[in-house]
């Protein structure tokens, strides 16, 4: 049984580089190593026969080679990489270098001497090479900009020839992951460079920390990886976890297994965050009161707000009623793990102010209901428990919200059902999720402690055959898309058969935790692309998201054909086709009879074949 919820011991982070942004991944073909992913590889690797294929039969002329290259060049190893440039240079103080791998040097310059002739028949001017290896390319920038190869690289550089030295990414990731991709931001460096920029074109705009931390940016590193076994993301965002800490929205603890045991041990996907909300909301509103006072626009604080319009503190009589713990989970106990079976929890401290909210919500559903609809809450007991429900007598709403507090835990479900099954499977005195051997399982190989402020949860293997039918409708469309020859192209399977998808995979579990300063994520799940992807639609088919977009799609496809459908018929019945085009075709075209004129029949079938 897990009896703690832990993270594993994280390294400790790596001196940052120079660039404020850099991204890298290796080649797209050894991020899709595992085997259940050859489906993935094998429609990378026609793409570009079908590009050619499709342009073809369009007419349009695609340069021999181009689209195989392009794709190459798209699977390759990439480094991204943007920095400032030296003060004083007296152009643009942004030096940026994108890098392309190749198999060897040979490569990468054929490759870069064959996009120099493409530019250079498009009309552009490109200079000669130059001892970097790049060649310039005109475009009026004011800085320079080139293209060529360095050793097995094809390279683009803007404002300086030569790349940054490549540095080690700092990362997270467990000892003996390799990283597969890295990523590295440093937000107020970026915004600071954009905001010299845009000064350089006469624009005021102020891009600093308060800006970007109004907007989630920060000081972020992030690395995805794999060990073959299972795959893994880590994160670390510097200076965060001080802000909590120092904003009081950290509680005592973290999410422990009394926390655990509040979910039902069948769900699909759990999640749980342990702040202090009062103080979370401080902290989001602390970058947007800097933002409008730098801007000159009065700012009137929300708290100040509340307290002279109710003559009630938002975070002491309202906020701080509340736990810092919020759940919310799917399960099969709930309602089989469909969008009805999902619940709410909620921690309580104090019931009266629960109870008033609830009585202010409902009396809100009343004030904005139609004539025929009249909101009412319904109670009903079950095991000594009161439960409340939002009813709508008269009309056939599908839902009915419903909510009763256990413990000390607000349980708000959208059905009576769920609420009830989620605080009777409370009540049973199980583990709860700690006791689902998937979780278990995740959390294991994270080797977790209870300091974990928040928790994300997807029970891939479950979710397999709600999401397979949706993957395959996919992959089959591809695969006939791909099928350029009239006899079909030999493609294989590009999705495996679904034993063979669900064998072995592993559920996903994200943990969060602070660390010093900093604020640390570490994940993991199956090391299959195809796997995640796969879980990942099922919890979207749970969910009703899969449905949802269905329908929006369906809407949007029926709105577009009623304005196309206006469109026709406002043409059709203008007073221009009715009258002078007709008359005018009439007097030219229509057959005589005998007596000169035309008969009534030849006349309404003219008319029909030209509507027609």
């Amino acid at each position: 049984m897990l009896t703690s919820l832990a993270l594993a011991s994280l390294l400790s982070p790596s001196p940052l580089p120079q660039e404020v942004l850099e991204l890298r991944h290796v080649p797209v073909e050894a991020m899709l190593a595992h085997p259940k992913d050859a489906g993935l590889r094998r429609v990378l690797e026609l793409l570009p026969q079908w590009i050619e294929t499709m342009a073809e039969r369009e007419g349009e002329a695609i340069p021999a080679g181009l689209a195989g290259m392009t794709m190459d060049l798209l699977m390759a190893d990439m480094r991204l990489a943007v920095g400032p440039l030296e003060a004083g240079s007296g152009e643009l103080p942004l030096r940026a270098s994108l890098e392309l791998g190749a198999p060897d040097p040979a490569t990468a310059r054929a490759r870069a001497e064959f996009m120099t002739q493409l530019l250079e028949l498009a009309g552009m001017a490109v200079g000669p090479e130059r001892p970097s290896g790049l060649r310039p390319l005109e475009l009026g920038l004011g800085t320079f900009l080139g293209l060529g190869s360095m050793d097995d690289r094809l390279v683009l550089g803007l404002g300086a020839e030569a790349p940054s030295a490549r540095a080690e990414l700092p990362d997270d990731l467990p000892p003996g992951v390799p990283a597969q991709m890295s990523l590295h931001l440093d937000a107020l460096g970026l915004g600071k460079l954009m905001t010299e920029l845009a000064a350089r074109d006469g624009q005021e705009i102020q891009l600093g920390a308060a800006e970007l931390a109004l907007v989630g940016l920060r000081d972020l590193s992030m690395a995805i990886g794999s060990d073959g076994e299972r795959g893994w993301l880590a994160s670390r965002t510097r200076g965060y976890g001080r802000d909590l800490r120092e904003g009081g929205a950290l509680p005592a603890q973290g999410i422990t297994p009394e926390v655990l045991a509040r979910f039902p041990a069948d769900c699909t996907v759990a999640m749980a965050w342990r702040m202090e909300w009062g103080a979370i909301l401080r902290l989001a509103l602390e970058p947007l009161q800097e933002v409008l006072e730098a801007q000159g626009v009065p700012y009137e604080d929300p708290f100040e707000a509340f307290a002279s319009e109710t003559g009630f503190d938002l975070e002491a009589d309202l906020l701080a009623a509340f736990g810092p713990t919020v759940g919310a989970f799917l399960s099969e106990s709930t309602g089989g793990s469909s969008l009805t079976s999902g619940v709410l929890m909620l921690e309580v401290r104090e019931r009266e102010v629960l109870d008033e909210l609830m009585t202010q919500l409902a009396g809100l559903a009343t004030l904005l209901a139609s004539d025929e609809a009249e909101p009412r809450m319904q109670e009903f007991t079950r095991g000594g428990l009161t439960y409340t429900s939002l009813v709508v007598p008269g009309l056939p709403v599908p839902v009915e919200p419903t909510w009763a507090v256990h413990e000390g835990v607000l349980y708000l479900g959208l059905s009576p059902q769920a609420a009830l099954a989620a605080i009777e499977e409370a009540r049973s005195g199980s583990a709860g999720l700690a006791s689902n051997p998937r979780f278990v399982e995740a959390a294991q190989a994270l080797e977790a402690d209870d300091r974990s402020v928040s928790m994300i949860f997807v029970d891939s293997p479950v979710l397999l055959a709600d999401g397979h039918p949706w993957m395959s409708l996919g992959m089959a469309a591809i695969a006939n898309a791909l099928r350029t020859t009239e006899d079909g192209e030999d493609l294989g399977m590009l999705m495996p058969t679904f034993p063979e998808l669900r064998r072995g995979a592993k559920a996903m579990l994200q943990v969060s935790r602070v660390e010093g300063d900093d604020l640390v994520t570490l994940g993991t799940m199956d090391a299959s692309w195809t796997v995640n992807a796969t879980a990942l639609l099922g919890a979207l088919d749970q969910s009703g998201m899969m449905l949802m977009l269905t329908l929006a799609t369906a809407t949007a496809a029926s709105e577009s054909s009623s304005e196309l459908e206006w469109v026709l018929e406002e043409e059709w019945d203008s007073e221009e086709w009715d009258s002078e085009e007709w008359d005018a075709d009439e007097a030219d075209s229509e057959p005589k009879d005998a007596g000169g004129g035309s008969t009534g029949d030849e006349r309404l079938g003219d008319r029909q074949l030209r509507q027609s």
